[in-house]
Parts: structure tokens; C-alpha cells; sequence
């Protein structure tokens, strides 16, 4: 009879543990609230998710089409909010002479965009989009003119902040940014309010130099400009896993106790 109740014990007790631990991968993210935020724009030749090239380029055209993803994508984006919970990106593509037909998946299903704001001095189009989530790894594909066909990447969105800088909004900033991600230490540098235009120009030219350095198969034809990957990364929320985890082992060591080690004494 002892040993039916202790078996009954080690199941329930198995079942508990299992559940909460599943209820660990599974907390939600805290959302945003209404409102225009700003974002980093973070873009990668890589699929996020599984680290697999997904573009024609391969694992060999990696560094340079981590560099000509960078160029092609303004560092920069918006998310809107509004009052029913909807939530808009704008995406701001860059050398927009040398590339046609922006586009951009959420899990598997093509997104409506529309141009909302084209600047031809700087040669840049914002695209704004209804998305599901801005949490979501976006597929995105465009053609480049000089390549002759398309290329895959994918982009993501961090580190939000109330604000719309310099993007077209309808929307309030927010009034705070969301709990879950919290600012990047970066080293001070220039942004677009701080930076004279000359200087502004001459950083673009810079920075959007990439995007040339393919041919038709993906070579590099110009070596002399290589950019760094983005490294940007969201905060978890530590305190919460980690008082779920404590009490799994507690609810564990109870169960060992009083179920096992108690009875057997």
C-alpha cells in the first residue's frame, strides 16, 4: 500500500516539475504600450533561429553579405502601437538605386508594405508594414540591381526607446520604453541630430559602400570596405526565471521529503 502511495507521489511530483519547467520557456514577453518608439535595426545574413545561410550566396559569402545587409538597412526603425494593441514597423532601406522590390515575411506570410517616405537625396525609402509582433525574426529579400537576382536576410528589432526621430508618424511617442529590453552600453558617438550634414553624408558613403562589392555570382568586387556585424542583445527576464526555477526545486524537495525520505524513516 506504501509503495502505491509513494508511486502516486513520484508521478504527481514528476508532473508538476515538468509543468513548470515548461512554463519557463513559455513566459510571455512583457509588451509595449501605446505609443511611436524608435529601434535598432538589426539585419543578418544568417537565419537568427537555426544560424543557416538561407540566401544563394552560401556559408562562403557570409562576412560580405553581413556587410551588404548593413548597407542595404538603415540603423534605424519605428514601431508604432495603437490604442487596440496593433502594431506598425517602419523599415528604412538604403541605397534604394541599387536595390528593387524590398520584401518581408512573418512567419511564413508576406507582409503589405507601403512607402510612407522617400528621401532621393540621401536615396533612402521607408517602407511601413502591420505586423503580428516586433518581437518577430522577419525574413526579408531584395534585389540587387548589380547582383542581378535577389538576396535573403533577416532582421529583427531591439532596444526600444520613446520616439520617432526623424521617421513619419501619426503617433504620440510612448511615454516610457518597455520593461523587457533595457538601453545597450554603446561608446558615444554622432548620430543625425548631433553630426553636421557634411559629416552625416561622408558616414553614409561610408557605411553604404558594401552593397557594391558583389558581382552576379556574389564575389567581391571591391575588398577595401567591410563592415562589422551588429552585436545587440535583449535582456531576459532573469528575476522571473529565476524564481520559477527555485520554486520547481522547492516543490522537488518537498515532494522528496514528505513523500519518500519521511516515509521511509
Amino acid at each position: 500500500m506504501h509503495t502505491k502511495i509513494r508511486r502516486v507521489f513520484a508521478v504527481c511530483g514528476m508532473m508538476v516539475m515538468l509543468v513548470l519547467m515548461a512554463g519557463i520557456t513559455a513566459l510571455p514577453a512583457f509588451a509595449a504600450s501605446e505609443g511611436a518608439y524608435t529601434a535598432d535595426a538589426c539585419p543578418s545574413y544568417t537565419n537568427p533561429e537555426t544560424n543557416q545561410v538561407e540566401d544563394v550566396g552560401g556559408e562562403s559569402s557570409a562576412v560580405l553579405g553581413q556587410a551588404m545587409t548593413e548597407s542595404a538597412v538603415y540603423e534605424k526603425a519605428l514601431v508604432e502601437i495603437d490604442a487596440e494593441g496593433n502594431t506598425y514597423i517602419t523599415v528604412r532601406m538604403q541605397l534604394m538605386d541599387n536595390i528593387e522590390n524590398p520584401r518581408f515575411e512573418e512567419n511564413g506570410q508576406e507582409l503589405t508594405t507601403e512607402i510612407v517616405q522617400e528621401d532621393f537625396d540621401n536615396d533612402t525609402a521607408d517602407f511601413r508594414m502591420a505586423v503580428k509582433d516586433y518581437h518577430s525574426d522577419f525574413r526579408c529579400s531584395m534585389t540587387v540591381t548589380a547582383m542581378g537576382r535577389d538576396v535573403v536576410f533577416y532582421l529583427n528589432f531591439k532596444n526600444l526607446q520613446p520616439g520617432t526621430a526623424d521617421f513619419i508618424s501619426d503617433m504620440e511617442p510612448a511615454s516610457a520604453a518597455p520593461v523587457e529590453e533595457a538601453p545597450a552600453e554603446k561608446e558615444q558617438e554622432k548620430t543625425p541630430e548631433t553630426a553636421t550634414e557634411p559629416e552625416q553624408k561622408d558616414e553614409k558613403k561610408a557605411d553604404n559602400a558594401g552593397i557594391q562589392e558583389f558581382d552576379a555570382e556574389g564575389n567581391e568586387i571591391n575588398s577595401g570596405n567591410e563592415s562589422n556585424v551588429q552585436n545587440s542583445s535583449k535582456m531576459g527576464s532573469f528575476g522571473i526565471i529565476i524564481g520559477v526555477v527555485a520554486a520547481v526545486a522547492i516543490i522537488g524537495f518537498c515532494i522528496w521529503y514528505f513523500g519518500f525520505f519521511r516515509k521511509k524513516k
